[in-house]
């Protein structure tokens, strides 16, 4: 029993002089794009015992390509006779590529984008790639055409790149934007009309409220305040809406058709609405609300 105490005793020693004598790999490049030979200093910081043999060591990809981890680099140190550890280690990239220019795919990008909207109404300042840096192409690949699905508003979007050999990449781009939308000049009360008078024009970032897409100005004096509207604050969908055709409470025409007998009365609206839009209406010499539809302002028409 005391033999096997002292052996273990031993073991762990070693175990932890091992251990603390081991060189540490910290990882500085996740990408290795040139060419063989590659050596452990392309890829890490060596610290430690055997620091300058080890970054001198030679890696044999024999074939290796694409992302790799710590069980391919401890295996090749291992079978050399090197005790190493890791520190903060991400996948590598190992392969002989190209490396893409995400600078002039960023412009690529952005041109298919600003071809399909307005310049007058929106800005690009950056565009950002978003996700995991696609590492490389292969040496005999390019990148032959670029297709942009827009949506508006214009913050995420993805492009697709078509590759010589068939293959096709996709990315996905964080966009830093501003829109030139109309902002009130004072404030605005709820069910208040906008006046060409009432806003003017700024160019607006998402983070300064650009996260819907301008109105037309031609709509938007269309429209009201849905509630309260601060100064500088954007007037947009969502905190307004088309001005009603027919208000609530507003006296109207309704035109009572039954074959061809019409009849025509005022009546008293109950509802809010739109042209073509069916509202209830309360006739003034009527007993009870009639459905009608909205065929002009201030006019209701209800067939029987």
């Amino acid at each position: 029993m005391v033999t096997r105490f002292v052996v273990s005793a031993m073991f762990l020693a070693l175990v932890v002089i091992a251990d603390a004598s081991a060189a540490t790999l910290t990882l500085k490049n996740t990408v290795y794009r040139g060419a063989v030979p590659l050596h452990v200093a392309d890829l890490f910081e060596v610290t430690g015992q055997n620091a300058t043999e080890i970054s001198q060591f030679e890696l044999k990809l024999e074939g290796k390509s694409g992302w790799q981890d710590t069980t391919f680099f401890a295996r090749a140190l291992s079978e050399a006779g090197f005790d190493v550890k890791f520190k903060g280690l991400k996948r590598v990239w190992l392969g002989l590529c190209k490396v893409i220019d995400l600078e002039a795919v960023a412009n690529s990008v952005e041109a298919k984008v600003m071809a399909q909207l307005d310049e007058a109404t929106v800005k690009i300042s950056k565009l950002s790639l978003l996700g995991e840096k696609p590492p490389c192409l292969a040496l005999e690949q390019s990148l032959a055409t670029t297709e942009v699905s827009v949506d508006k508003p214009v913050a995420r979007l993805a492009s697709k790149h078509m590759l010589n050999d068939g293959k096709s990449l996709t990315l996905w781009w964080h966009v830093d934007y501003a829109l030139r939308l109309p902002v009130a000049l004072n404030s605005l009360n709820k069910n208040e009309k906008v006046s060409e008078s009432s806003v003017e024009y700024r160019w607006l970032s998402a983070q300064q409220g650009a996260y819907q897409w301008p109105l037309t100005e031609a709509a938007l004096v269309q429209r009201r305040a849905t509630r309260q509207i601060a100064t500088g604050e954007a007037i947009v969908r969502g905190n307004s809406e088309v001005v009603p055709v027919i208000e609530k409470g507003e006296v109207v025409t309704l035109i009572l058709q039954d074959g061809a007998i019409t009849i025509e009365a005022k009546a008293k609206a109950l509802q809010s609405g739109q042209i073509a839009e069916v509202i209830q209406v309360l006739p003034t010499q009527g007993t009870g609300p009639v459905n009608g539809k909205i065929s002009a302002k201030g006019v209701v028409y209800a067939a029987f």
